[in-house]
């Protein structure tokens, strides 16, 4: 059932002894139909199951009055995704970090399908068809870029890669890390354990595309774009493009998949889709430059930073006392 493979080649170039298991085909054939199992949740549609506010001071949880359209988008879409058949199927439901909308992407069971190394998320079928994942290029940096009058290329990690020497892979990952580091303390671990991350680089190829990034584009150190907490509030606006795909889907009757920047549809729905996600990207940004959304953003990050501290050291104590 499994094929076993001793040892395997590490990403610093060192060979490792440990055994790695592979499911064969004949496994694979077996049990694939699992995927498809409904897994339930459909009756549980409450508000606080829809709309979640995770680690939140009881004085930042907003009144309801402001996200209750957006509870109502979420149970509409689930209401009309419980018809569709699809791969791991759950609903849909949305959850914020410590303040709104920080976090806050769309959450399924789809997304968790795993897609990086062995495609077998978007290997899958959406009503009996195959599907088509419409996702941003480089979104978060994208975004960033937007909200701070800012412009980048058609390829925005091109550039990096050259200047860098890293592949295309490494500047994607250590992009989003920078984005999504909440202070400048965590540079040197970030840097250390590069080479333990799911795309790993060595710390010289971390610190090469850093610098790269600085030098291609120095209105990210201007606007403060790295180790300050941009990631989480990005997120958020991610959630909120997502809202109105769903909403979209739904007054289409478009079965549609949020996997966090991108929509999983299938393939004659491909190009309404990218046209549209586009479309609302842009109005939800503009909406956020009027209401400075990065300004609320880095009047947050010390009371994020410290909120993480005093967990840690909270955390730390209990271990200890034991």
């Amino acid at each position: 059932m499994f094929m076993v493979c001793n040892g395997y080649m590490a990403a610093d170039g060192t060979q490792r002894h440990a055994a790695v298991y592979f499911p064969t085909k004949k496994f694979i054939e077996l049990f694939f139909h699992a995927l498809y199992t409904d897994f339930g949740g459909w009756d549980e549609l409450t508000n606080e199951y829809l709309y979640r506010f995770n680690n939140f001071l009881l004085p930042d949880i907003p009144s309801i009055a402001t996200y209750a359209n957006k509870i109502k988008i979420l149970r509409d879409y689930n209401n009309f995704m419980r018809d569709q058949s699809w791969a791991m199927k759950n609903p849909s439901t949305r959850a914020m970090n410590m303040y709104s909308p920080r976090g806050g992407r769309i959450n399924n069971y789809y997304q968790n399908i795993a897609n990086r190394r062995y495609k077998v998320r978007t290997n899958t079928l959406l009503n009996g068809d195959i599907i088509e994942e419409c996702d941003f290029s480089a979104n978060h940096l994208w975004m960033f870029s937007y909200l701070v009058g800012e412009e980048l290329p058609q390829d925005a990690y091109e550039a990096i890669v050259k200047r860098s020497g890293a592949s295309r892979e490494q500047v994607k990952s250590v992009t989003t890390k920078l984005l999504g580091s909440t202070s400048l303390s965590q540079k040197g671990m970030l840097t250390k354990e590069s080479h333990k991350a799911k795309i790993p680089c060595s710390a010289d190829q971390f610190r090469a595309i850093e610098s790269a990034l600085y030098s291609e584009y120095p209105w990210l150190e201007k606007h403060n774009a790295f180790y300050h907490d941009r990631g989480a509030w990005l997120q958020g606006i991610e959630g909120d493009i997502s809202i109105h795909m769903m909403q979209w889907c739904t007054q289409n009757q478009i079965p549609l998949l949020a996997v966090h920047d991108a929509y999983a549809v299938n393939t004659h729905n491909a190009e309404a889709t990218e046209e549209m996600m586009h479309h609302l990207r842009e109005g939800v940004l503009n909406y956020a430059k009027q209401t400075k959304y990065l300004d609320v953003a880095s009047s947050k990050q010390p009371l994020v930073v410290a909120r993480i501290k005093t967990e840690k050291e909270r955390k730390k104590a209990k271990r200890k006392g034991k």
